[in-house]
């Protein structure tokens, strides 16, 4: 098995992120990835980032509605997954947005662990898939005609984290979510509700 990663990457993903940290390092940022430099960090190859809006989840729609928002990198510390940098095309050109030093990159990490196993020896594009409304969030494995998804942090959803669905398994819960969520904002006063 393996998990490929997007031939739509920004080519100087990994170097950004390299050089965002080292800028971090030099500011003497105090929590700085463990106050590393990047030399002595990896950048992992990175995987496009996909979101759902509200709207798409109501009509059925999960990988059908999604949209590349950005593109993330793990920063590992020896094995350990110690960081996640969002990378966003803007201008004509790719930059760094986000250094988050929080559990995701942990949960993105062993999201791919259970999805070696997952696989059954076939080959799949790697990506993250959220829907921000419903706080949803997952590794989606691509491939033409396979494709599934794991649940991981922060996930709030009741999608059981670390087990393989598919579409239809996840828009089972996430459309009724998405009901839940709509019917409260129609509730609220104001641009957003009633």
């Amino acid at each position: 098995m393996s998990l490929t990663h997007s031939a739509a990457l920004p080519n100087n993903g990994r170097s950004l992120v390299a050089q965002h940290i080292n800028d971090l390092v030099a500011s003497s940022m105090p929590s700085a990835v463990r106050g590393k430099s990047a030399q002595q960090l990896q950048v992992t190859d990175g995987y496009p980032v996909y979101t759902v809006d509200l709207d798409d989840l109501l009509k059925s729609h999960l990988f059908a509605g999604a949209k590349v928002t950005s593109f993330r990198y793990l920063v590992l510390d020896n094995a350990d997954a110690v960081a996640e940098a969002e990378v966003i095309q803007a201008g004509g050109g790719a930059r760094v947005a986000a250094l988050r030093e929080t559990r995701a990159a942990e949960a993105v990490a062993k999201g791919i662990t259970h999805a070696e196993s997952a696989t059954g020896g076939n080959s799949f594009e790697i990506r993250v898939i959220q829907a921000p409304a419903v706080h949803f969030a997952a590794l989606w494995l691509h491939r033409r005609g396979a494709d599934m998804i794991i649940p991981i942090e922060p996930d709030l959803t009741t999608l059981p984290h670390g087990k393989a669905l598919t579409e239809a398994q996840a828009l089972a819960v996430l459309v009724g979510r998405a009901k839940e969520v709509k019917a409260a904002e129609t509730g609220y006063p104001g641009a957003s509700g009633g």
